[in-house]
């Protein structure tokens, strides 16, 4: 009998010696915390960039938006509304959103009224900058204070797109979406809906938000009435389109009007 109540004693102690350790506490586990919703999307400033807002104000209406290319390698250039600069950032900092471009090299050109004072401001602010952020295809630079003070949209129209709305109708249901691929050189290609299509437009423009195609070529499939009649459409849309913007990862291509009638979102790779 002593054998059986040692054994069951011991059986008894083990269980105790379990509980005690479940209900012991564990080492506290750590998950990261999930993305803020308007955290960065990426930790590089790397791109062609055109100011949008400069201490919160738009550029003035006839004044070219100073521009602003930082290369991977941090090599930073662009034109501040009269004049031409360059400079470099440390690689390095990005990953820590850190931006740090100093008072830089400028050219010594002579402005007037409006420009001057824009590229003054600019300059300041540039050199003010401390850290940066790119939240909806957008890249902001803030100084110390956390305060954003410049603030850019794409400059150019390069990458490749689809189809989001075309005269303000989103592509419907079942339908084939229309693509359009912009290299820097400016050569253009794409699907119309039917047939492939190509063009150029010409890169110069963009610094002034122009955009107009050349003349458009296409392949020569026949498809249903619809999908012709859609093609047709979109096609007379992309050579109406004299300006573009890029805002929020979208690109816009508006007409001599004023009025937006493609819009565009990112194509996957």
């Amino acid at each position: 009998m002593r054998p059986f109540l040692t054994a069951v004693a011991a059986m008894i102690a083990a269980c105790l010696l379990v509980a005690c350790d479940a209900e012991s506490p564990a080492e506290p586990v750590f998950l990261p915390a999930p993305p803020a919703p308007d955290s960065q999307e990426f930790l590089s400033p790397v791109g062609k960039w055109r100011v949008t807002s400069l201490r919160g104000e738009p550029v003035p209406e006839g004044v070219t938006p100073p521009s602003l290319t930082i290369e991977p390698d941090g090599t930073v250039s662009g034109y501040g509304a009269v004049n031409w600069y360059s400079g470099a950032l440390d690689p390095g900092d990005w990953d820590h959103g850190v931006f740090d471009f100093g008072s830089g090299f400028w050219t010594m050109r002579l402005g007037r009224g409006k420009a001057n004072e824009v590229e003054a401001l600019y300059a300041g602010a540039l050199s003010e900058a401390r850290n940066f952020a790119v939240r909806s295809g957008a890249l902001e630079l803030g100084n110390d204070a956390g305060v954003v003070i410049l603030r850019f949209e794409p400059a150019t129209p390069e990458g490749r797109w689809r189809l989001a709305s075309l005269r303000g109708e989103t592509v419907p249901a079942g339908a084939r979406t229309p693509t359009l691929t912009i290299d820097s050189d400016g050569l253009v290609s794409g699907f119309a809906g039917v047939n492939l299509y190509w063009t150029a437009v010409h890169p110069g423009a963009w610094s002034r938000r122009g955009f107009e195609f050349g003349r458009i070529r296409t392949t020569a499939i026949e498809s249903s009435h619809e999908a012709m009649d859609a093609e047709s459409r979109y096609l007379g849309a992309l050579s109406e389109a004299t300006r573009f913007a890029v805002r929020s990862s979208a690109l816009e291509l508006s007409n001599g009007a004023g009025v937006i009638i493609l819009r565009f979102e990112p194509a996957a790779p």
